[in-house]
Protein backbone atom coordinates (compact mmCIF):
# COMPACT_ATOMS: atom_id res chain seq x y z
CA UNK A 1 0.00 0.00 0.00
CA UNK A 2 1.31 3.47 -0.81
CA UNK A 3 2.07 5.96 1.94
CA UNK A 4 -0.01 9.09 1.41
CA UNK A 5 0.81 12.45 2.99
CA UNK A 6 -1.93 15.08 2.67
CA UNK A 7 -1.32 18.72 3.53
CA UNK A 8 -4.47 20.54 4.68
CA UNK A 9 -4.32 24.08 6.12
CA UNK A 10 -6.89 23.43 8.85
CA UNK A 11 -8.86 20.51 10.27
CA UNK A 12 -11.99 22.60 10.76
CA UNK A 13 -14.95 20.52 9.55
CA UNK A 14 -16.71 23.43 7.86
CA UNK A 15 -13.66 24.37 5.81
CA UNK A 16 -12.05 22.81 2.72
CA UNK A 17 -11.11 19.74 4.76
CA UNK A 18 -14.75 18.55 4.94
CA UNK A 19 -14.63 16.02 2.05
CA UNK A 20 -11.23 14.72 3.16
CA UNK A 21 -12.46 14.15 6.71
CA UNK A 22 -15.51 12.32 5.38
CA UNK A 23 -13.28 10.02 3.34
CA UNK A 24 -10.86 9.03 6.11
CA UNK A 25 -12.93 6.02 7.31
CA UNK A 26 -13.10 4.73 3.73
CA UNK A 27 -9.35 5.13 3.27
CA UNK A 28 -8.75 3.24 6.53
CA UNK A 29 -11.15 0.47 5.51
CA UNK A 30 -9.12 -0.04 2.36
CA UNK A 31 -5.96 -0.40 4.43
CA UNK A 32 -4.38 2.81 3.14
CA UNK A 33 -1.64 4.55 5.12
CA UNK A 34 -2.91 8.15 5.03
CA UNK A 35 -1.31 10.80 7.23
CA UNK A 36 -2.16 14.48 7.55
CA UNK A 37 0.05 17.50 7.99
CA UNK A 38 -1.60 20.77 9.00
CA UNK A 39 -0.83 24.27 10.17
CA UNK A 40 -3.64 24.41 12.68
CA UNK A 41 -4.48 21.92 15.43
CA UNK A 42 -6.96 23.56 17.80
CA UNK A 43 -9.90 22.76 20.03
CA UNK A 44 -9.29 19.01 19.86
CA UNK A 45 -10.32 18.90 16.20
CA UNK A 46 -7.66 16.28 15.51
CA UNK A 47 -9.24 13.94 18.04
CA UNK A 48 -11.03 10.88 16.72
CA UNK A 49 -9.53 11.03 13.23
CA UNK A 50 -7.69 7.71 13.71
CA UNK A 51 -4.91 8.85 11.39
CA UNK A 52 -1.56 10.42 12.31
CA UNK A 53 -1.62 14.23 12.27
CA UNK A 54 1.59 16.27 12.04
CA UNK A 55 1.85 19.99 12.72
CA UNK A 56 4.19 22.02 10.55
CA UNK A 57 3.40 25.69 11.21
CA UNK A 58 6.43 27.65 12.35
CA UNK A 59 5.92 31.15 13.74
CA UNK A 60 9.50 32.07 12.96
CA UNK A 61 9.04 32.53 9.23
CA UNK A 62 8.16 30.85 5.95
CA UNK A 63 11.64 29.43 5.40
CA UNK A 64 11.43 27.30 8.56
CA UNK A 65 7.88 26.29 7.63
CA UNK A 66 9.19 25.05 4.26
CA UNK A 67 11.97 23.15 6.00
CA UNK A 68 9.63 21.46 8.49
CA UNK A 69 7.09 20.51 5.82
CA UNK A 70 9.84 19.04 3.67
CA UNK A 71 11.33 17.18 6.63
CA UNK A 72 7.99 15.53 7.48
CA UNK A 73 7.55 14.32 3.89
CA UNK A 74 11.13 13.02 3.68
CA UNK A 75 10.97 11.15 7.00
CA UNK A 76 7.66 9.54 6.06
CA UNK A 77 9.02 8.55 2.63
CA UNK A 78 5.61 9.23 1.18
CA UNK A 79 4.70 7.70 -2.17
CA UNK A 80 1.93 10.26 -2.69
CA UNK A 81 2.06 13.96 -1.78
CA UNK A 82 -1.31 15.72 -1.92
CA UNK A 83 -1.73 19.47 -1.44
CA UNK A 84 -5.36 19.74 -0.25
CA UNK A 85 -6.42 23.36 -0.82
CA UNK A 86 -3.10 24.70 0.44
CA UNK A 87 -0.98 27.44 -1.18
CA UNK A 88 1.46 26.86 -4.02
CA UNK A 89 4.23 27.26 -1.44
CA UNK A 90 3.47 23.70 -0.29
CA UNK A 91 4.48 22.37 -3.68
CA UNK A 92 7.62 24.50 -3.57
CA UNK A 93 8.55 22.94 -0.21
CA UNK A 94 8.12 19.46 -1.69
CA UNK A 95 10.11 20.21 -4.84
CA UNK A 96 12.58 17.46 -5.68
CA UNK A 97 11.12 14.88 -3.28
CA UNK A 98 10.06 11.47 -4.49
CA UNK A 99 6.35 10.85 -4.68
CA UNK A 100 3.49 11.40 -7.10
CA UNK A 101 1.73 14.74 -6.85
CA UNK A 102 -1.95 15.52 -6.41
CA UNK A 103 -3.71 18.80 -5.72
CA UNK A 104 -7.09 20.08 -4.55
CA UNK A 105 -8.74 23.48 -4.91
CA UNK A 106 -12.06 24.99 -3.90
CA UNK A 107 -12.95 26.32 -7.35
CA UNK A 108 -11.68 26.62 -10.92
CA UNK A 109 -10.02 30.02 -10.52
CA UNK A 110 -8.01 28.89 -7.49
CA UNK A 111 -7.11 25.67 -9.30
CA UNK A 112 -5.75 27.55 -12.29
CA UNK A 113 -3.59 29.72 -10.04
CA UNK A 114 -2.30 26.71 -8.14
CA UNK A 115 -1.39 24.71 -11.23
CA UNK A 116 0.25 27.72 -12.87
CA UNK A 117 2.59 28.14 -9.90
CA UNK A 118 3.18 24.43 -9.34
CA UNK A 119 6.79 23.24 -9.65
CA UNK A 120 5.81 19.61 -10.25
CA UNK A 121 3.38 17.87 -12.57
CA UNK A 122 0.04 17.18 -10.90
CA UNK A 123 -1.54 13.84 -11.84
CA UNK A 124 -5.07 14.54 -10.60
CA UNK A 125 -6.84 17.74 -9.61
CA UNK A 126 -9.65 17.45 -7.06
CA UNK A 127 -12.15 20.32 -7.32
CA UNK A 128 -14.65 20.93 -4.56
CA UNK A 129 -17.48 22.22 -6.71
CA UNK A 130 -19.53 20.99 -9.66
CA UNK A 131 -17.49 22.75 -12.34
CA UNK A 132 -14.85 20.06 -12.79
CA UNK A 133 -17.20 18.17 -15.08
CA UNK A 134 -17.50 21.27 -17.28
CA UNK A 135 -13.75 21.41 -17.92
CA UNK A 136 -11.86 19.15 -20.28
CA UNK A 137 -8.72 17.50 -18.83
CA UNK A 138 -6.47 19.35 -21.29
CA UNK A 139 -7.77 22.69 -19.98
CA UNK A 140 -6.18 21.94 -16.61
CA UNK A 141 -3.24 20.00 -18.04
CA UNK A 142 -4.25 16.98 -15.94
CA UNK A 143 -7.26 14.84 -15.13
CA UNK A 144 -9.83 16.29 -12.72
CA UNK A 145 -12.71 15.13 -10.56
CA UNK A 146 -15.35 16.95 -8.51
CA UNK A 147 -15.67 16.11 -4.82
CA UNK A 148 -18.24 18.33 -3.08
CA UNK A 149 -18.82 17.32 0.52
CA UNK A 150 -22.33 16.01 -0.14
CA UNK A 151 -20.99 13.43 -2.58
CA UNK A 152 -18.83 11.83 0.07
CA UNK A 153 -21.69 10.55 2.18
CA UNK A 154 -22.12 11.77 5.78
CA UNK A 155 -19.57 14.57 6.01
CA UNK A 156 -19.87 14.70 9.80
CA UNK A 157 -20.41 11.12 11.07
CA UNK A 158 -19.64 12.15 14.66
CA UNK A 159 -22.59 14.56 14.72
CA UNK A 160 -25.17 13.50 17.28
CA UNK A 161 -27.94 15.80 16.10
CA UNK A 162 -28.82 18.01 13.17
CA UNK A 163 -31.15 20.23 15.16
CA UNK A 164 -31.18 21.01 18.87
CA UNK A 165 -33.76 23.55 20.09
CA UNK A 166 -31.67 24.23 23.21
CA UNK A 167 -28.32 24.50 21.43
CA UNK A 168 -27.96 28.28 21.62
CA UNK A 169 -29.89 28.76 24.86
CA UNK A 170 -27.62 26.35 26.74
CA UNK A 171 -24.41 27.93 25.40
CA UNK A 172 -25.19 31.64 25.20
CA UNK A 173 -28.37 32.15 27.18
CA UNK A 174 -30.34 33.11 24.08
CA UNK A 175 -34.05 33.03 25.02
CA UNK A 176 -36.24 30.33 23.53
CA UNK A 177 -38.19 31.51 20.50
CA UNK A 178 -35.44 33.88 19.33
CA UNK A 179 -34.22 33.93 15.75
CA UNK A 180 -30.56 33.04 15.29
CA UNK A 181 -28.25 33.58 12.32
CA UNK A 182 -24.96 31.66 12.21
CA UNK A 183 -21.78 32.73 10.40
CA UNK A 184 -18.68 30.56 10.03
CA UNK A 185 -15.40 32.20 9.02
CA UNK A 186 -11.87 32.95 10.12
CA UNK A 187 -11.83 35.98 12.41
CA UNK A 188 -9.66 38.00 10.07
CA UNK A 189 -10.19 41.36 8.28
CA UNK A 190 -10.80 39.76 4.89
CA UNK A 191 -13.80 37.85 6.28
CA UNK A 192 -15.68 41.17 6.67
CA UNK A 193 -17.42 40.00 9.84
CA UNK A 194 -17.91 43.62 10.90
CA UNK A 195 -20.52 43.82 8.14
CA UNK A 196 -22.51 41.08 9.89
CA UNK A 197 -22.25 42.76 13.28
CA UNK A 198 -23.43 46.00 11.70
CA UNK A 199 -26.30 44.16 9.99
CA UNK A 200 -27.30 42.69 13.35
CA UNK A 201 -27.36 46.19 14.81
CA UNK A 202 -29.67 47.31 11.99
CA UNK A 203 -31.99 44.33 12.36
CA UNK A 204 -32.21 44.68 16.13
CA UNK A 205 -33.71 48.13 15.63
CA UNK A 206 -36.90 46.43 14.46
CA UNK A 207 -36.56 42.97 16.03
CA UNK A 208 -35.28 42.57 19.57
CA UNK A 209 -35.43 38.76 19.28
CA UNK A 210 -32.64 38.40 16.71
CA UNK A 211 -29.14 37.07 17.54
CA UNK A 212 -25.93 36.46 15.59
CA UNK A 213 -23.54 33.60 16.44
CA UNK A 214 -20.08 33.73 14.85
CA UNK A 215 -18.16 30.44 14.70
CA UNK A 216 -14.43 30.56 14.11
CA UNK A 217 -11.08 31.65 15.47
CA UNK A 218 -8.49 34.17 14.35
CA UNK A 219 -6.33 37.13 15.19
CA UNK A 220 -9.18 39.65 15.08
CA UNK A 221 -11.41 38.14 17.76
CA UNK A 222 -10.69 40.76 20.43
CA UNK A 223 -11.21 43.60 17.94
CA UNK A 224 -14.48 42.11 16.75
CA UNK A 225 -15.68 41.66 20.32
CA UNK A 226 -14.79 45.29 21.07
CA UNK A 227 -16.57 46.43 17.90
CA UNK A 228 -19.69 44.48 18.91
CA UNK A 229 -19.65 46.11 22.37
CA UNK A 230 -19.61 49.53 20.72
CA UNK A 231 -22.91 48.86 18.94
CA UNK A 232 -26.35 48.85 20.50
CA UNK A 233 -26.70 45.14 19.71
CA UNK A 234 -23.75 43.93 21.81
CA UNK A 235 -26.01 41.55 23.76
CA UNK A 236 -27.12 39.99 20.47
CA UNK A 237 -23.68 39.06 19.07
CA UNK A 238 -22.03 35.86 20.34
CA UNK A 239 -18.67 34.24 19.55
CA UNK A 240 -18.67 30.45 19.43
CA UNK A 241 -15.10 29.42 18.64
CA UNK A 242 -14.78 26.17 16.66
CA UNK A 243 -17.78 23.92 17.32
CA UNK A 244 -17.07 20.22 17.66
CA UNK A 245 -20.50 19.44 16.20
CA UNK A 246 -20.94 21.94 13.34
CA UNK A 247 -24.03 20.24 11.92
CA UNK A 248 -25.87 20.64 15.22
CA UNK A 249 -24.85 24.30 15.34
CA UNK A 250 -26.00 25.13 11.82
CA UNK A 251 -29.06 22.89 11.95
CA UNK A 252 -30.24 24.63 15.11
CA UNK A 253 -30.07 28.08 13.49
CA UNK A 254 -32.74 29.89 11.53
CA UNK A 255 -30.38 31.48 8.97
CA UNK A 256 -26.84 31.12 7.70
CA UNK A 257 -24.90 34.28 6.81
CA UNK A 258 -21.83 34.27 4.57
CA UNK A 259 -20.01 37.58 4.90
CA UNK A 260 -17.43 37.53 2.11
CA UNK A 261 -16.35 35.49 -0.94
CA UNK A 262 -12.92 35.34 0.71
CA UNK A 263 -14.34 33.55 3.75
CA UNK A 264 -14.28 30.19 1.90
CA UNK A 265 -17.59 29.11 3.34
CA UNK A 266 -18.74 26.82 0.52
CA UNK A 267 -18.89 23.71 2.70
CA UNK A 268 -20.68 25.59 5.44
CA UNK A 269 -23.27 26.69 2.85
CA UNK A 270 -23.54 23.07 1.65
CA UNK A 271 -24.25 22.01 5.21
CA UNK A 272 -26.82 24.75 5.82
CA UNK A 273 -28.72 23.99 2.61
CA UNK A 274 -28.66 20.25 3.29
CA UNK A 275 -30.23 20.63 6.76
CA UNK A 276 -32.87 23.15 5.65
CA UNK A 277 -31.31 26.44 6.79
CA UNK A 278 -31.64 29.37 4.34
CA UNK A 279 -28.41 30.98 3.12
CA UNK A 280 -27.83 34.71 2.70
CA UNK A 281 -24.40 35.33 1.20
CA UNK A 282 -22.21 38.02 -0.28
CA UNK A 283 -21.93 37.25 -3.98
CA UNK A 284 -18.69 35.61 -5.11
CA UNK A 285 -17.08 32.59 -6.75
CA UNK A 286 -17.70 30.41 -3.69
CA UNK A 287 -21.45 30.68 -4.46
CA UNK A 288 -21.17 29.75 -8.14
CA UNK A 289 -23.65 27.05 -9.08
CA UNK A 290 -24.80 26.70 -5.48
CA UNK A 291 -26.73 29.77 -4.33
CA UNK A 292 -29.19 31.11 -6.89
CA UNK A 293 -30.65 34.46 -5.89
CA UNK A 294 -34.24 34.18 -4.62
CA UNK A 295 -34.34 30.51 -5.70
CA UNK A 296 -32.00 28.60 -3.38
CA UNK A 297 -30.87 31.52 -1.21
CA UNK A 298 -30.12 35.22 -1.38
CA UNK A 299 -27.07 36.90 -2.90
CA UNK A 300 -26.20 40.46 -1.98
CA UNK A 301 -23.36 42.80 -2.97
CA UNK A 302 -20.27 42.55 -0.81
CA UNK A 303 -20.45 45.05 2.04
CA UNK A 304 -24.25 45.40 1.84
CA UNK A 305 -25.09 45.39 5.54
CA UNK A 306 -28.69 46.40 4.95
CA UNK A 307 -29.01 43.46 2.49
CA UNK A 308 -28.42 40.94 5.27
CA UNK A 309 -30.90 42.74 7.52
CA UNK A 310 -33.57 43.15 4.82
CA UNK A 311 -33.61 39.56 3.57
CA UNK A 312 -33.36 38.14 7.09
CA UNK A 313 -36.39 40.18 8.14
CA UNK A 314 -38.21 38.91 5.02
CA UNK A 315 -37.58 35.24 5.90
CA UNK A 316 -38.39 35.68 9.59
CA UNK A 317 -41.73 37.38 8.94
CA UNK A 318 -42.75 35.11 6.04
CA UNK A 319 -42.14 31.52 7.22
CA UNK A 320 -43.92 30.08 4.17
CA UNK A 321 -41.35 31.75 1.90
CA UNK A 322 -38.59 30.31 4.07
CA UNK A 323 -40.02 26.80 3.75
CA UNK A 324 -40.32 27.11 -0.01
CA UNK A 325 -36.74 28.42 -0.30
CA UNK A 326 -35.28 25.53 1.69
CA UNK A 327 -37.17 22.95 -0.40
CA UNK A 328 -35.86 24.51 -3.60
CA UNK A 329 -32.33 24.53 -2.17
CA UNK A 330 -32.50 20.81 -1.30
CA UNK A 331 -33.80 19.95 -4.78
CA UNK A 332 -31.08 22.05 -6.40
CA UNK A 333 -28.33 20.30 -4.45
CA UNK A 334 -29.69 16.87 -5.36
CA UNK A 335 -29.77 17.89 -9.03
CA UNK A 336 -26.27 19.34 -9.40
CA UNK A 337 -24.59 16.86 -7.05
CA UNK A 338 -26.12 13.45 -7.74
CA UNK A 339 -25.26 10.61 -5.35
CA UNK A 340 -21.88 9.01 -5.87
CA UNK A 341 -18.65 8.78 -3.94
CA UNK A 342 -15.93 10.43 -6.00
CA UNK A 343 -13.44 9.85 -3.18
CA UNK A 344 -13.38 6.20 -4.24
CA UNK A 345 -11.88 7.40 -7.51
CA UNK A 346 -9.34 9.48 -5.62
CA UNK A 347 -8.34 6.45 -3.51
CA UNK A 348 -7.93 4.38 -6.70
CA UNK A 349 -5.69 7.11 -8.16
CA UNK A 350 -3.55 7.18 -5.03
CA UNK A 351 -3.13 3.40 -5.21
CA UNK A 352 -2.48 3.20 -8.98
Amino acid sequence: MPKVLVYVPSLYRLGPAAPLMAGLPMFAARGMDVQLVTDEITNGLEGGLEVPVHRCRENRGERLWHFKLRKIARELRADVLHNWCGPAAVDFAWKGLRGRRFASAEDVSLASQLLKRSKSRVELLVLQDDTASMKRPDEFGCDSISVPCLQTGPAFPESTSQSDPDYFRSRFGIPAGSFVAVASARLEPWSRLKDLIWATDLLCCVRDDFHLVIAGTGHQQKRLERFARQTESSAHVHFHGLPKDPVAMIGSADLFWQSSPAASGRHAMFTAMSVGVPVISAAGTNCTGLVLHQQTGFLIPQGSRDGFARWSKFLIELPDQKTQLTKQASSHIAEIFPPGNQLERLADAWMA
